[in-house]
């Protein structure tokens, strides 16, 4: 028998990751506000990494506890809250 590679049909193409840190400024991304309709569209700023390996620890404004986000929920925004230019 033959080999057969299942799975995702490879790509060149690399996809740049924004680059989250504590203290940049974020707003979910549309994936995010469908996942998470209760935190609504706020911008919070990252305290920290959270404890798996692609997640954050984000405080949004108003919030009165921080909130564990995986990175594909939150993109960076400037500080008059636009989404950031990559």
């Amino acid at each position: 028998m033959g080999d057969i590679s299942v799975g995702r049909p490879s790509s060149n193409k690399v996809v740049p990751e924004p680059e989250l840190k504590p203290g940049c400024r974020v707003q979910l991304t549309r994936l995010g506000t469908e996942r998470c309709p209760k935190l609504g569209i706020r911008a919070g700023t990252i305290l920290n990494k959270a404890r798996n390996a692609n997640g954050f620890r984000v405080q949004f404004d108003g919030a009165r506890y921080p909130q564990s986000l995986h990175r594909s929920y939150i993109m960076p925004v400037d500080q008059n809250g636009s989404p950031r230019a990559q």
